[in-house]
């Protein structure tokens, strides 16, 4: 039996049992009937479960669930008292049978919420996957803290009912369901096992209350031997199918070469960092406005590189002179541009701002770039750009056609942009909040069932940004094969059962809305933008055909005025003469479940 039933039955128990004290006490001769004490029953359950009394995961708490309790309380008496009122029952007398009642259902929770008897030595495990990790994870039993295999889950049939060490094969993945009592865990032991397996098994051990871990290599570079225990992350529900990259194109854009990464601090910046250094850059100079993130990045790379190979600069992209003063003393080949504003929301509510970072900020540090000498000057952009419904979107597509008319007069410097969606765990993006929100007991918010966008990791998301510009003649946009979109729901139902709980159940999902300048779908090109492959397979581009019109250029100069002026409404009005496709379609919203 389950908590939650438990519950329903301690509850019930518990109404019937107070509202007999409480009567006898109060009214020694009140005729207590059958339909007296069913109509108790079924108040009590109708407001315990109104307040919230079994809809998450038991986690009594000093405030949250006494609280609870005790509005379910007072409310089903004040409720009772209305409905019985022909028999004399006053609320009085109501207060003094609800009140046993809220603190035997308070005093259930608080038993129920105990760790129950562990039993006895490790975790009994099912491990799904009779394989090479599999196998490992058997001879690792004993050697190592951890659960103790029992049994074989494998979706071959060939391998039903073989042994290895004592340890059968007794079916599938979907054999789980008639283990219960006999496995305490299931243990994943399939290095490329694939996202839609993955949530059959996040759902099957859900159902089962089954604690989920993973066995396996954390790092493709390592060795089997150096395979291990740990948790299962959102990342490894989106991932793709693996793609071996050449490494060379961009050992050889990067060598002897100084590279600046504007916005170093933030989730891409950081992360361009880390890999320009790893790959060869002789220097790399990291240049954000946040002085604590650069501080934490130094912190980092101190520990693996010589102090002579990277420096960290404080500045806005922004800001003209800094610019041109930083281009002039290092004089960068390779310009990573990661600089942006991307909060959609707060981009709407600061259109100003927006501008003057996205769009202008880029121009600045263009220019300065073109100034310096730069080889290379690559635009980080994203696919709110294509049809921009958000302040956002349309500064980034500003941006991607300030880089065409500074390209098409000074061809000296490669200008390009590269595109992609959202990235998993980068700062402010869904997971972390689902994170968060998950911990607290939900609920996790979702603005919409039908939101979908286009997942990758960082790292993935970067190796293919330096592979975008070692292809690079100048001219391009390239696309980013982003995989299938996600939806949003899907990923929060997900991300609860990864952490043990039941969607709906255990962790409430509320549908707040889109937010302003959201689409349900975001895209990755324009229909005129005909794109075509390249030598690395995940990267699509197209070449700029024609370049901004020359009239861009005045209202660069309007913006940057509006922007100035912090005139929000002019500077919307500009944007959409700069960006044709810049447009707001209304969204239907969907209501809380």
């Amino acid at each position: 039996m389950g908590v939650i039933s438990l519950l329903l039955v301690w509850d019930g128990v518990s109404a019937i049992l107070s509202s007999v004290l409480g009567l006898y006490l109060a009214l020694p001769d009140f005729p207590y009937h059958w339909q007296y004490a069913l109509g108790t029953l079924l108040v009590a359950w109708v407001f315990f479960a109104l307040f919230g009394a079994y809809r998450r995961k038991l986690r009594p708490s000093i405030f949250a669930m006494p609280l609870r309790l005790v509005g379910a309380s007072l409310a089903a008496g004040f409720s009772l008292s209305l409905l019985s009122g022909e028999w004399g029952v006053t609320p009085a007398v109501l207060v003094l049978t609800f009140t046993p009642l809220c603190a035997l259902a308070l005093a259930g929770r608080i038993l129920l919420s105990k760790d129950r008897p562990q039993r006895q030595g490790p975790m009994r495990a099912a491990v799904y996957g009779a394989g090479e990790l599999g196998c490992l994870l058997v001879d690792r039993f004993g050697g190592m803290q951890g659960p103790r295999p029992v049994l074989f889950l494998d979706d071959d049939p060939a391998k039903k009912g073989t042994r290895y060490k004592g340890v059968r094969v007794v079916g599938g993945l979907e054999t789980l369901p008639r283990l219960a009592g006999k496995v305490d865990c299931l243990v994943v032991a399939i290095d490329q096992l694939s996202p839609r397996r993955l949530k059959k098994a996040i759902q099957l051990a859900a159902a089962q209350g089954l604690p989920l871990k993973r066995f396996g290599l954390f790092d493709q570079q390592e060795e089997m031997s150096a395979a291990r225990l740990g948790e299962i992350h959102p990342e490894d529900l989106l991932r793709r199918e693996a793609v071996a990259l050449d490494a060379t194109p961009l050992r050889a854009l990067l060598a002897g070469k100084t590279v600046l990464v504007t916005g170093g601090a933030g989730s891409i910046g950081s992360e361009l960092c880390r890999q320009t250094l790893q790959l060869g850059a002789d220097h790399l100079v990291a240049f954000d406005i946040s002085e604590n993130g650069l501080f934490q990045l130094g912190r980092e790379l101190s520990s693996l590189y010589p102090a002579d190979r990277y420096t960290l600069e404080v500045g806005s992209v922004r800001d003209k002179s800094r610019m041109n003063q930083l281009m002039e003393q290092y004089r960068p080949a390779i310009i990573l541009h990661a600089a942006a504003h991307k909060h959609v929301p707060m981009m709407e509510a600061c259109p100003s701002e927006a501008v003057k970072n996205n769009l202008l900020g880029t121009k600045t540090a263009a220019e300065a770039a073109i100034a310096a000498g730069a080889e290379l000057f690559v635009l980080i952009s994203t696919d709110k750009a294509v049809n921009p419904s958000s302040v956002m979107g349309a500064t980034k597509r500003g941006a991607e056609l300030c880089l065409q008319l500074l390209w098409g007069r000074h061809p000296a410097t490669r200008f390009c942009a590269v595109r992609f969606g959202n990235v998993l765990d980068s700062q402010g993006s869904v997971v972390p909040i689902f994170r968060e929100q998950i911990a607290r007991g939900g609920p996790v918010t979702v603005t919409h069932r039908e939101m979908r966008r286009y997942f990758m990791t960082i790292p993935e998301a970067v190796q293919l940004v330096l592979h975008a510009a070692a292809l690079s003649h100048g001219g391009e946009t390239f696309v980013l094969d982003m995989g299938e979109p996600v939806a949003i729901y899907d990923l929060a139902c997900d991300m609860i059962r990864l952490c043990g709980y039941r969607p709906h159940q255990d962790i409430e999902i509320q549908f707040t809305g889109p937010r302003p300048g959201e689409k349900l779908l975001e895209e990755l090109e324009l229909p005129e933008e005909e794109t075509h492959p390249t030598s690395c397979p995940r990267i699509t581009a197209f070449s700029w055909r024609e370049w901004a019109s020359p009239a861009a250029e005045g209202l660069f100069e309007k913006l940057k005025e509006a922007a100035s002026a912090g005139d929000g409404s002019q500077v919307l009005a500009l944007l959409h003469q700069l960006v044709p496709t810049y447009r707001c379609p209304p969204i239907q919203e969907e209501h809380t479940m």
